[in-house]
């Protein structure tokens, strides 16, 4: 749009002020000066600058206090200016980074001011109790990634504070939140909540933990559940898991689980699941282990294996398994070992016209 027959639109930007959406998506010519530009367009409710190559978004973005929607993902800023704690009508702020790891925006004292705010993601509160506490005031939020990184001796008030202001966001459908791994970093804060958001949808725990909190089984319209980093243990995963009456997807991720063997028991029958994604390619679990009864609408699995300790049992008892994803190293005999048993049990249920479909997707060395 702004490259059409050489005409670099782009450099009259200043002369569009009373434009009301702007959409730079892929944008390659884009710099700071016409940030700068884009920044007087007082009227802009919609702004997206994803995939483009800014690295900085001016203070001044600050003054566009109409603006309802800004987008800056798959770019290089590593944050987002103060200032936007202005935008009182800002109801989506999305922003990362394209190379480096997660960016973060430290959100400053007055964050409260934004009662609009429908959705933000990758929020760091690094020892600021104040924030910690006006996130709870954003009543209006649906949906937030937040990290926590203390580094003092404030940090168990931080979590006592965030814990609290979880509690609060009663309109939360979709929460990511976790630890950036500094020292004694954990999420044992979560597992006492007094009043969880009960409309969650999504809900992901990235960090240590003690445990799986008891609530995540209680909640009603829970669909979606994702661990990492967590390092469970024994059948701690789905002892709490199995109680969500509306779970339909789990995904497990690296380093969730501490113990050699994870089992899906018999108590484990799951009223809803429908598809369980395990990518946790090399160390525990090693084996995944399926009794009688357990997950018993289980329809898709996709499962890891790029070390050769890793092995599925129990296949057998999964009644309603319609589909078995394996991914992993070309040669690596404990996938070749599970796609001839998973085969096997395939051919098995011919007779009873209640097939499977069986997939591997190698990686070469």
């Amino acid at each position: 749009m702004f490259e059409l027959e050489g005409h670099m639109l782009l450099d009259r930007l200043d002369e569009f002020t009373l434009l009301r959406v702007l959409d730079l998506e892929g944008c390659s010519g884009l710099t700071n000066k016409h940030l700068r530009d884009i920044c007087r367009m007082y009227l802009l409710k919609f702004l997206s600058l994803r995939g483009t190559n800014i690295r900085r978004i001016p203070p001044s973005v600050g003054d566009l206090e109409h603006l309802q929607m800004l987008d800056a993902r798959d770019t290089y800023l590593r944050n987002v200016p103060e200032t936007v704690t202005n935008l009182e009508k800002l109801e989506r702020l999305l922003f990362s980074n394209k190379y480096w790891p997660p960016p973060e925006w430290q959100p400053p004292s007055g964050i409260s001011r934004m009662k609009a705010l429908r959705e933000v993601n990758n929020i760091v509160i690094r020892d600021n109790i104040q924030v910690a506490k006006e996130i709870g005031d954003l009543e209006g939020l649906q949906g937030i990634v937040v990290y926590l990184d203390c580094r003092r001796e404030n940090h168990e008030e931080v979590r006592k504070h965030l814990a609290a202001s979880l509690c609060r966001m009663n309109a939360l459908r979709w929460l990511n939140v976790g630890d950036t791994g500094f020292q004694d970093n954990n999420l044992d804060y979560l597992i006492d909540l007094h009043s969880p958001p009960q409309l969650l949808r999504f809900l992901r725990f990235n960090g240590r933990i003690s445990r799986l909190p008891d609530w995540v089984g209680s909640l009603s319209y829970l669909v979606e559940f994702c661990l990492s980093f967590v390092r469970l243990e024994g059948d701690q995963p789905f002892d709490v898991l199995c109680k969500a009456p509306n779970l339909r997807i789990i995904q497990l991720q690296r380093r969730f689980y501490s113990s050699r063997r994870l089992v899906a028991r018999t108590a484990h029958n799951f009223p809803a699941l429908k598809e369980m994604r395990v990518s946790c390619p090399y160390g525990f679990p090693s084996v995944f282990s399926f009794e009688e009864g357990s997950m018993t609408k289980l329809e898709t699995l996709k499962l890891e294996f790029y070390d050769e300790q890793k092995s599925i049992e129990g296949a057998k008892h999964l009644k309603k398994l319609k589909e078995v994803q394996l991914t992993g190293w070309k040669g690596n005999p404990a996938i070749n070992r599970a796609l001839e048993l998973l085969k096997e049990e395939r051919n098995r249920r011919s007779k009873d016209n209640n097939q499977f479909v069986v997939g591997v997707k190698y990686y070469f060395d």
